[in-house]
């Protein structure tokens, strides 16, 4: 279930599945980023929502380099840095939302009170 996507949030956002399904405190919130995923644990987010806001604060401020695999006549991948960004206060507070969803529905469907 995304929660945001691309063409009308800067974040594309979703529950993913996880490793043991019938754990509630294991369910993922993902962040997608071309860098690589950001996930975090219903249990994480319970807990210190403030803590994980300040790990995405943290992942997009770096640059970091994602390595593509682009058919050329060498057979060599492609590398390519990405921007950092300085999350503005506005886009954490969105993706505070997301992640209060996300707890919502994972509560809902691990107590059977499913939402109409």
């Amino acid at each position: 279930m995304a929660y945001s996507r691309w063409g009308s949030s800067f974040w594309y956002t979703y529950w993913a599945n996880s490793e043991n399904k019938h754990d509630k405190n294991e369910q993922l919130f993902e962040i997608c980023d071309m860098a690589g995923p950001l996930n975090f644990k219903y249990s994480e987010i319970k807990q210190d929502i403030d803590r994980c806001l300040e790990v995405v604060r943290t992942f997009y401020k770096k640059e970091k380099e994602v390595e593509f695999v682009i058919p050329n006549s060498n057979s060599e991948n492609t590398k390519i840095k990405t921007k950092s960004y300085a999350l503005s206060e506005e886009l954490l507070e969105e993706l505070r939302t997301y992640m209060l969803e996300f707890i919502e529905d994972v509560d809902s469907t691990f107590y059977g009170k499913y939402k109409l």
